[in-house]
């Protein structure tokens, strides 16, 4: 039986990186084609009125909030753009770490998008309305602490705190392979995540909470990165340290404006960052389904083997020795007449 290890579920996107260089590569082009639609789309359609109200909410957020109804259609837009490139993403990162067939990219638009789109509808959906489930119940629960006596009252209200958190991580961790599984199955697999998962909740936990520290980590060390090339290519090209409000806040007003050099910098280096952090974040859940449904483990990089310990090896089976003839005894043949 394969055994499942929280820190080489964690490493396996990084794992996958190594193996498929070209497939992220390739997801950083898709990104940054996205990026450069959606900012064309944006400034073309509404970009005047998204820059005054952007404007409007540093001064007036109220006044802001009353005119999101004439960005409408330009909302919808976005979400539409951004919900199918999240379906096709996603169901090509599942694609590639479970090895199935599309490589390199492993991206395509048909039934399989559809369906994982189907999925992350259901998902926001269930999200939602736990959600407001699991904070109605955290209320009703909290509302005795008011009787309760002064110094007993934050010790009620942490247990109730730590009740709803357990309440809602729980689930989501049982419920977490059904990416993985719909992808294998082809077919939309969501609460048959639950008994896969049975006995397993710890290491599944400890392998998406130490999968979620690399990401930090990894999106600390680009923003410093991006920040510092954006820096040296605006001062060498007699621009000031006030450009670099452009990386984090673009200008609508034209597409001039938007499509800054500390901008285009930006989206250079934030694609590919997007696209491995698409495979770490995935990692950890199609390499548990991997194991946990009877496969074996992706084999770890050379250069990890400090931290997931080194690829294990098949024992070659030895060769047969060659026989030794007795030049005393007669040859089997002869002894057989």
């Amino acid at each position: 039986m394969t055994t499942f290890s929280s820190t080489d579920a964690a490493f396996s996107g990084f794992r996958f990186i190594g193996r498929r260089p070209r497939t992220i590569l390739i997801w950083a082009g898709v990104y940054l084609v996205y990026e450069l639609v959606f900012g064309v789309i944006l400034v073309s359609l509404h970009g005047d009125k998204l820059a005054a109200m952007l404007e409007t909410n540093r001064t007036d957020p109220v006044a802001a909030l009353g005119m999101l109804p004439g960005l409408g259609p330009l909302f919808l837009i976005a979400l539409a753009l951004t919900f199918t490139l999240w379906s096709a993403m996603s169901e090509a990162v599942y694609r590639g770490l479970l090895e199935r067939d599309g490589e390199p990219g492993y991206l395509r638009l048909g039934r399989d998008e559809l369906r994982m789109g189907a999925l992350i509808l259901s998902w926001a959906a269930l999200f939602l309305g736990y959600t407001f489930l699991l904070v109605f119940v955290a209320a009703l629960a909290g509302a005795p602490a008011a009787a309760l006596p002064v110094w007993l009252r934050p010790i009620y209200l942490l247990l109730v705190l730590a009740a709803t958190v357990v309440g809602f991580v729980y689930p989501v961790v049982r419920l977490s392979l059904s990416f993985p599984m719909t992808v294998a199955a082809n077919h939309i697999r969501i609460f048959e995540s639950w008994h896969l998962t049975r006995g397993r909740f710890w290491p599944l936990l400890g392998a998406y909470l130490l999968s979620w520290v690399l990401i930090m980590v990894v999106q600390l060390v680009a923003m410093i990165v991006i920040v510092a090339l954006a820096a040296l290519v605006i001062l060498s090209t007699g621009g000031s340290f006030s450009n670099l409000s452009g990386v984090f806040s673009p200008d609508y007003s034209s597409l001039g404006a938007y499509f800054s050099p500390a901008r285009l910098i930006s989206m250079l280096c934030d694609a590919p960052v997007s696209a491995a952090l698409l495979a770490i974040a995935a990692g950890p859940s199609a390499e548990a389904f991997r194991v946990f449904s009877g496969g074996a483990p992706t084999p770890p990089l050379h250069f990890l083997h400090p931290l997931v310990g080194p690829t294990p090896r098949a024992a070659k089976a030895s060769p047969p020795e060659p026989a030794i003839l007795d030049p005393t005894q007669p040859p089997a043949s002869d002894a057989a007449s």
